[in-house]
């Protein structure tokens, strides 16, 4: 996939309201299935790629970083969305992120209104929900990139809408969003993944769909290897950026 065949296929759906939406949707998919940019042969393997990632992790729980995250299965044969590319292995989220919802704690807005009060802009912190930023606070949990994955009030199956993004720095996070620190992978790729990954049968309730952590580390997760993952985010990063002109353009 390229710019011009990019801008082809916007000429095809021009006059659709949700062109630019399903477009970036169509971005995504083609991404996390490898079929965006080409497979390298020369690239280190993902399997080999897994095997330093519990080496890391098992460094970091040694160190006292980390928490030991809990065992999950391997990946069942029918679990997978589809075959693998070249190089590519399925895996779950907990082989390759650690969770840290551990650490994050809620702060009703009355008292981080309190705590706020009278600080200057640089002595407060952002403070993070389900899905964004939910206003200021006056110190912080966390202080490195991370991906958020909403565990409620998050459309789960609105397929054009966001349900995971990375934060970094000095910040703060409430329980609506579980907290992943990946190991040894691109956040970006894993939140692109995420955010089109089919939460169908994997969240509860009626009213207000949740996502509780058992069912949110056992998302299986296709893996490329590492260098593939920097090529498909940098290649999702140009077509984004087109598709962010041509809606601008339309708005105008």
């Amino acid at each position: 996939m390229n710019a011009e065949r990019l801008l082809a296929l916007y000429e095809q759906v021009a006059e659709a309201p949700d062109a630019v939406p399903r477009l970036r949707r169509f971005v995504l998919d083609l991404a996390v299935r490898g079929k965006l940019v080409p497979q390298d042969a020369g690239d280190e393997p993902a399997s080999e790629l897994l095997k330093r990632i519990a080496a890391e992790k098992a460094r970091l729980v040694k160190a006292g970083e980390i928490r030991k995250p809990k065992t999950v299965d391997p990946v069942a044969e029918d679990e997978s969305a589809f075959p693998p590319p070249h190089g590519w292995t399925w895996t779950r989220l907990a082989d390759i992120a650690v969770c840290l919802d551990y650490m994050r704690e809620p702060i009703n807005g009355t008292e981080r209104d309190k705590r706020i009060e009278g600080k200057p802009e640089d002595e407060l912190f952002p403070y993070y929900g389900a899905t964004q930023q939910q206003g200021w606070i006056d110190d912080y949990i966390f202080n490195e990139e991370l991906v958020l994955l909403g565990e409620d009030g998050v459309p789960f199956f609105d397929p054009y809408r966001s349900k995971a993004y990375i934060i970094s720095g000095k910040t703060w996070v409430n329980n609506h969003a579980h907290v992943f620190k990946g190991i040894l992978i691109s956040h970006s790729f894993l939140t692109q993944y995420l955010n089109v990954f089919d939460y169908t049968g994997r969240v509860v309730g009626a009213t207000r769909s949740k996502l509780n952590q058992a069912r949110a580390v056992d998302i299986p997760v296709p893996l490329p290897p590492l260098a593939e993952q920097r090529r498909i985010v940098a290649k999702v990063e140009e077509l984004m950026a087109l598709l962010d002109r041509l809606e601008a353009a339309r708005t105008a």
